[in-house]
């Protein structure tokens, strides 16, 4: 998610995001904290990840989100860092550094934190589902992400090819968390 147009997200950091933000990362540690060993290489709703490429996913974003955050330069591309023997620690970690960032007024190349609470709640979910797990995201913080991604995420960012899928119509009397996953191109009832 960061390779898009970010300019509507209004600045990085502002009022109740970084409550929005500290709530989706702390489910989002214990989604990945409920990873099993035999799950590793499961099929994800995010198709260009396995269950072991989106924790790597997660935890090398989390550290360039928090980096970028707190004024200091990305010691490593995130695409390319290894989650580890302990995902749980490192994203752990990495959020902290993040949640310290961002309420500590956040350095001006810091991410949007808007596109960073997209991150967490999408990939979040999307590793909740292909592990069988519950993916309690606050209505907050949920509705938070879909009012930022409904005024940010220009259609030339979707399709093949391209960061985000088309939108997918969401099943009739959907919770928000479905319309946002819906929002974001997955489908809310993925199943391997």
């Amino acid at each position: 998610m960061a390779d898009t147009d970010t300019s509507a997200t209004g600045s990085p950091g502002a009022g109740d995001d970084v409550a929005h933000l500290t709530s989706a990362l702390k489910v989002t540690e214990d989604v990945i904290a409920g990873v099993r060993p035999e799950q590793t290489h499961l099929p994800t709703p995010c198709h260009d990840y396995d269950v072991t490429q989106l924790l790597d996913h997660l935890v090398g974003y989390a550290n360039d989100f928090a980096d970028k955050a707190n004024g200091s330069t990305p010691t490593a591309d995130p695409a390319t860092v290894q989650a580890g023997d302990d995902p749980s620690g490192a994203y752990r970690a990495a959020a902290a550094r993040l949640v310290e960032g961002y309420r500590g007024g956040p350095d001006s190349n810091a991410t949007p934190i808007g596109v960073v609470l997209m991150e967490t709640v999408t990939h979040g979910w999307d590793l909740a589902t292909a592990t069988g797990q519950p993916a309690p995201y606050p209505e907050s913080a949920v509705q938070a992400s879909l009012s930022i991604g409904q005024g940010m995420l220009a259609p030339e960012y979707r399709g093949e090819g391209k960061p985000f899928g088309d939108e997918v119509t969401p099943p009739e009397l959907s919770t928000t968390l479905a319309r946002f996953i819906a929002f974001m191109g997955r489908d809310p009832n993925w199943s391997p």
